[in-house]
């Protein structure tokens, strides 16, 4: 792998970083009581291993998980919306950069 790879969430293909962000996401979804669950996801990118489609599955796979397991509001940058389309009707997207509130509920 190049260093670029190294510096990426890898969703491989036997679902370990899923297998060990899962479980992080429960560990912490325990210790603070909030409503919401902030998952980042201003710092994706699309490189080598880490292609589009993979990015997007984990992504979703996270917020849903938070949604759906842990009882929490899955929030995070204009990114998990507009770069990798992860965000469902539930996330909570928080604008930072090119994207402001109302170009944000302008897509549903």
């Amino acid at each position: 792998t190049t260093t670029e790879d190294r510096s990426q969430l890898y969703n491989d293909p036997g679902n370990s970083t899923l297998k060990v962000l899962k479980e992080l996401m429960r560990e912490m979804a325990g210790l603070f009581e909030d409503d919401v669950f902030n998952i980042g996801c201003d710092e994706t990118t699309v490189v080598g291993s880490c292609d589009k489609e993979g990015t997007f599955r984990l992504e979703r796979e996270m917020v849903n998980t938070i949604q759906k397991s842990y009882g929490k509001t899955p929030e995070g940058w204009e990114e998990v919306l507009f770069t990798e389309d992860a965000a469902t009707a539930t996330t909570i997207v928080d604008g930072w950069s090119r994207h402001n509130a109302s170009s944000i509920t302008s897509t549903g």
